[in-house]
């Protein structure tokens, strides 16, 4: 990656005449060998489309269409484009990007456990795609979280979802397709409205705890 702040990933790279294409390689946790794993310089990366995305998560072969753990602990990091529509998990992806502002979740993805967690400059949520179907911990401790985004009614799970979330005033509308809502909103301290409960859920455990702004009951199902 060198030194330059601002990665540009190309889609075709021409070695020794011969064209390649890049796979970005997501973290292996017990490896701590991913593409960009804590780099603290970049604080920028686009990428160009066509570009594959793996991880070894499972072991030593490669799951494709995946950016688990990706970004994880690049401080510096503020803006991320291009990410491929055809990535499905996102798992701790962007996980203490405490500098980041803005990035694209793909279209096709269905697990956003811990996604933008400890994201401590991000105001606005990014659009969720209606493919989720896991929010656990999505945006745990994001404390500068000012807007929720809308939750898609693909997803059922929200353990944890804005966990800490500080700064989050109005929560959003929780659609019929969520079963868990456990510490969903646990220690957001501004969140002044509470959202309706759907007859879905069945967990409501410490969902509301330390919301010490919340002036409004839901009726619970």
């Amino acid at each position: 990656i060198g030194t330059n702040p601002v990665v540009n990933v190309a889609s075709i790279y021409n070695i020794d005449g011969v064209n390649y294409t890049p796979i970005v390689y997501a973290d292996n946790p017990n490896h701590q060998t991913g593409t960009f794993y804590e780099n603290k310089n970049i604080t920028e990366v686009n990428f160009a489309s066509g570009i594959f995305f793996a991880d070894s998560y499972n072991g030593t072969s490669l799951t494709y269409n995946s950016a688990r753990h990706l970004f994880k602990n690049c401080t510096s990091l503020v803006r991320v484009t291009g990410l491929s529509d055809e990535i499905t998990q996102m798992n701790n992806t962007f996980i203490g990007n405490s500098s980041l502002t803005f990035a694209k979740v793909p279209s096709s993805t269905t697990t956003m456990k811990g996604t933008f967690g400890y994201c401590t400059s991000l105001v606005n949520a990014p659009v969720i795609p209606d493919s989720v179907i896991e929010m656990n911990t999505t945006f745990y401790g994001c404390t500068s979280l000012v807007t929720a985004p809308e939750i898609p009614d693909s997803v059922i799970n929200m353990y944890g979802t804005f966990h800490s979330c500080s700064s989050l005033v109005n929560a959003p509308v929780i659609p019929d397709s969520v079963a868990n809502l456990t510490a969903t909103f646990i220690l957001c301290s501004s969140l002044v409205t509470a959202p309706a409960i759907p007859d879905s859920v069945t967990d409501l455990t410490q969902t509301f705890t330390g919301c010490t702004s919340l002036v409004n009951v839901p009726e619970i199902p």
